[in-house]
């Protein structure tokens, strides 16, 4: 561009244009080197002198510079000043060249996503050239932190990405450096001698390890001097001033559960190994087989390896085979035990159930025990028969035990435990267990035999148990109330109470005012029916009321209480005797009634008198001269009447025609009553015709005649 000023002089300018971004960083040069300057547009520092290889040279004799854009940017400018008399290539190679622009001594770059784009510069003079390598990378994502804990000594760091060791060429984000992060333990600055990486975490090497309960605190920065890392890292990474508590990531629990298989061909007994919780980690631990009751080689076949469980892999199964043969043993046992778990490095691995039980049952049908109920007078012994389904070829035991119900141990048995061993072929032993004599009546009481444990044979619940039954062998006091009306009119009435046998000391004021309980009145009179004999009375109820009456008799159970009827010897009255008097029952009746075709025939039902309970009698018609359909209308049902009611109505529609005929009938009768009897049953209902008759008259009619 040329200006000319007001002197007419002229001043030329020029004016470069940049497509993409300013290159504002000096890379630094090699002494000596050719040219004046060498500027880009991001961050760049040298990583290596003059020994580094040149795509498509025989020598290594370039310059390498390594430059860290943001993941944002898109674009790179490189800018080129040689010295004079030096001539410049620049060429973008090793990916397809997306864009390259260039002016003034500067070019620029498309960069491409996920791609290392790589610009190389020869710097020429005479027969003699210049090599430099500039190589350009996106930044990742930089990694977030997650989580801080101490670990035998050393901090460890979470992050939420796979980590990569710092430097170029490998996928996913660079671990920062050690010098990026300070440590103070108990508030004295420790150093960091390096990291190590492993997947998502990042383990700081403590100088002097940390101790608990030790503080450890964790401050991290990029070093300003080291804009590269500052790109690659940024801030999404930092962190200052964090507390990283003791302990790794908990402890994982190992444990194994018990084993039942039943021995025949290809069986296996199958134990399941369980870690917990979730680990992400894989887990190994060991096993071994021993003898119990079972035999390795006869009866199972010994296994001793390592067991592994991949991340995510809580659950795995070790299978043992275990072997068929002609014996009955079934129940026989061995063990299984884990040892030496392993995880990673951050891990506890504990167990918690290590030693687990392998059982084979016999593949052979196991004969079934059983065991009958037995009953004896007291004073003897009952006797209980435990019977096998059939015989066995092996020694058989089962374990039984008494155990009270009704009858208590110690007072009404003696009880017994034990074990009952059946020979190879036997089939039945029998259990005997004493029972106590009292003379006290009581009913017969009844307590347990429990059958449990068998050994090369099986129980079914509903036959392991049986019951004994001790039956008492003492006459007991009975009493039993005779000659009892079923109702009452509100007046006294009388009934008989008769004992099985003389009670002893029972006069009548005890009997009249203690002995009975009486609801709706009141013993009024206890008179012997027999002078000194108190086997037999005549008692005397006095109604309160015009409601029923229930005389009780209870049993005793205390013969030293107020009212307790008991024998000589102690025995007491052993069940209540009870009844129920009804009050007066009143009658239900029907009177006729009649009424003209058309209209209704209404039947009043009556009770005889009022009564405190609900009434209810049952009706219906039927036909006679009038019938059913034709000349009335059926009715059925049942009347209710409340309490202290008395009257109710059936009303029966008839049909008015146009016939003259004679009056006609029809019945109501009742049934079925309750809480009342039946008075007049039956009523006739009248259906009076009211059409006109045709008629004639004599008249003038002589009283006698004279033969004429």
């Amino acid at each position: 561009m040329t200006v000319t000023a007001e002197d007419d002089t002229e001043q030329v300018y020029t004016f470069l244009f940049i497509r993409g971004p300013v290159p504002t960083h000096d890379l630094t040069l090699p002494s000596p080197t050719r040219l004046s300057s060498l500027q880009a547009s991001a961050a760049t520092v040298m990583t290596e002198g003059r020994r580094t290889p040149v795509p498509g040279e025989d020598c290594g004799c370039a310059v390498r510079y390594e430059a860290v854009v943001p993941r944002e940017v898109s674009d790179f400018t490189l800018w080129v000043r040689p010295k004079s008399g030096v001539a410049i290539d620049i060429r973008y190679v090793n990916r397809t060249r997306e864009d390259e622009y260039e002016g003034g001594g500067i070019r620029g770059y498309r960069l491409l996503e996920g791609t290392r784009n790589e610009i190389i510069v020869w710097a020429t003079s005479g027969s003699t050239e210049e090599i430099y390598r500039v190589l350009v990378h996106r930044a990742d994502r930089p990694p977030v932190l997650q989580r801080m804990f101490v670990y035998r000594g050393d901090v460890m760091l979470d992050y939420d990405r796979e980590l990569r060791p710092d430097g170029p060429g490998t996928p996913g984000p660079a671990a920062p450096p050690a010098d990026a992060f300070t440590v103070t333990v108990d508030g004295t600055e420790v150093d960091v001698t390096h990291t190590e990486i492993s997947s998502k975490r990042l383990r700081l090497r403590l100088d002097t390890k940390a101790r608990p309960p030790s503080e450890v605190k964790v401050s991290y920065a990029i070093p300003s001097t080291n804009p590269v890392q500052t790109a690659r890292y940024g801030l999404a990474a930092a962190f200052s001033d964090r507390l990283a508590p003791h302990g790794g990531l908990g402890e994982l629990k190992v444990s194994v559960a018990d084993a039942r298989a039943t021995e025949g061909r290809d069986a296996t007994a199958d134990f399941w190994v369980s870690v917990s919780p979730r680990q992400s980690q894989t887990v190994t631990v060991d096993y071994a087989t021993s003898d119990g009751t079972a035999t390795a080689g006869e009866d199972y076949t010994a296994r001793s390896a390592t067991l592994t469980l991949n991340p995510g892999q809580n659950l795995k199964k070790i299978s043992i085979p275990v072997l068929n043969d002609d014996h009955e043993d079934g129940g026989e046992t061995f063990t299984l035990t884990l040892s030496n778990p392993t995880a990673t490095e951050f891990v506890d691995v504990v167990l918690v159930d290590s030693v687990a039980t392998g059982t084979i049952n016999n593949d052979d049908p196991a004969p079934e025990l059983s065991v009958s109920d037995g009953s004896a007078t007291e004073g003897d012994a009952v006797e209980f028969t435990v019977s096998l389904s059939e015989a066995s070829s092996e020694q058989v035991t089962v374990a039984y035990a008494t155990s009270g119900g009704t009858a208590v141990s110690g007072t009404d048995f003696t009880a017994e435990s034990g074990t009952l061993t059946f020979a190879a072929n036997d089939t039945s032993k029998t259990v005997r267990v004493v029972t106590t004599d009292d003379s006290s009546y009581e009913s017969d009481e009844m307590f347990t035999l429990t059958l449990s444990n068998p050994a090369y044979a099986t129980l079914d619940t509903a036959t392991a148990t049986a019951t004994g039954t001790i039956v008492d062998d003492d006459e007991e006091l009975t009493a039993s109330f005779g000659g009892m009306p079923a109702s009452h009119t509100g007046e006294p009435f009388t009934f008989q109470l008769t004992f099985s046998e003389e009670p002893h000391s029972l006069g009548y004021q005890k009997l009249r005012d203690d002995a009975f309980a009486v609801t709706g009145g009141a013993v009024q009179v206890a008179r012997r029916l027999q002078k000194g004999s108190g086997q037999a009375w005549n008692i005397t109820v006095d109604p309160s009321g015009r409601d029923d009456v229930t005389i009780t008799l209870p049993a005793t159970t205390d013969c030293s209480a107020s009212g307790a009827i008991c024998t000589e010897d102690g025995r007491p009255l052993s069940h209540s005797e009870s009844a129920t008097v009804a009050g007066p029952v009143p009658t239900v009746s029907v009177s006729g009634a009649s009424a003209t075709e058309g209209d209704t025939v209404e039947f009043t039902v009556l009770l005889s008198e009022a009564s405190s309970r609900q009434v209810t009698v049952a009706y219906a018609t039927s036909g006679g001269t009038a019938a059913s359909g034709t000349d009335f209308t059926a009715e059925s049902g049942t009347l209710t009447f409340a309490g202290n009611e008395t009257s109710k109505t059936v009303s029966v529609a008839t049909t008015d025609d146009s016939s003259d005929e004679s009056d006609e009938t029809f019945t109501l009768t009742l049934s079925s009553p309750a809480n009342a009897t039946l008075g007049t049953a039956t009523a006739t209902g009248t259906i009076v015709d009211d059409d006109e008759q045709l008629t004639a008259s004599f008249g003038g009619m002589p009283a006698s005649h004279t033969g004429e």
